[in-house]
C-alpha cells in the first residue's frame, strides 16, 4: 500500500505541472495540491517556480523569434485584455494582474511585444508570482483551518 510520503513527489509533480500549464496558475494549483494532502506552503514552493519556467523560456527564446515584433498582437479576447492593461497599468500592472486576467505565457508574451524589457519583465513577474503564491496560500491555509472548526 502506497503511504502519502511515497506518493508526496507525484504531489510535487501534478502541482509543477498545474502550475505550468497555460490554463492553469499558481492560483489554481497551490489549492489543487492542498487538495491532494501537501501543506500550503509546500505546494506554494512547488508551485511559484513552475509557473515562472514558462516566461523564463518564452524571455530566452524572445531574442531569436525576433521577427514577431514586427506583427501586431493577434486581437482575440485575452490578448486585446493584455494590450489594455499594459496601457492602463505598465509593465507592473500587467505583472501584477496576469495570473487572474490573461495568464503568464500570454502576459510574457505581449509585454516583450509592446518593448519591455525581458530583464524588467521577469523582475516584475517574479514579484507578482511570489506575491499571488504568499497570498494563495495564506488564504488556502486559512481556509482550511477555518473548515476544520465548523
Amino acid at each position: 500500500m502506497n503511504t502519502s510520503a511515497e506518493l508526496a513527489p507525484l504531489k510535487w509533480l501534478a502541482v509543477a505541472g498545474l502550475a505550468a500549464a497555460p490554463w492553469g496558475e499558481e492560483v489554481i494549483a497551490i489549492p489543487a495540491g492542498v487538495a491532494m494532502g501537501l501543506s500550503p506552503w509546500q505546494a506554494g514552493a512547488v508551485a511559484l517556480p513552475a509557473n515562472l519556467l514558462p516566461a523564463l523560456a518564452i524571455c530566452a527564446m524572445f531574442g531569436r523569434i525576433r521577427f514577431l515584433s514586427r506583427w501586431d498582437l493577434p486581437r482575440p479576447g485575452r490578448s486585446r485584455r493584455a494590450v489594455h492593461l499594459f496601457r492602463k497599468h505598465g509593465a507592473p500592472g500587467l505583472a501584477f494582474l496576469a495570473p487572474l486576467a490573461t495568464g503568464v505565457y500570454l502576459a510574457t508574451l505581449a509585454a516583450l511585444l509592446l518593448g519591455v524589457p525581458p530583464r524588467a519583465w521577469l523582475l516584475w513577474l517574479t514579484a507578482s508570482l511570489t506575491a499571488w503564491a504568499l497570498t494563495a496560500a495564506a488564504v488556502t491555509h486559512a481556509g482550511g483551518t477555518l473548515l476544520r472548526f465548523l
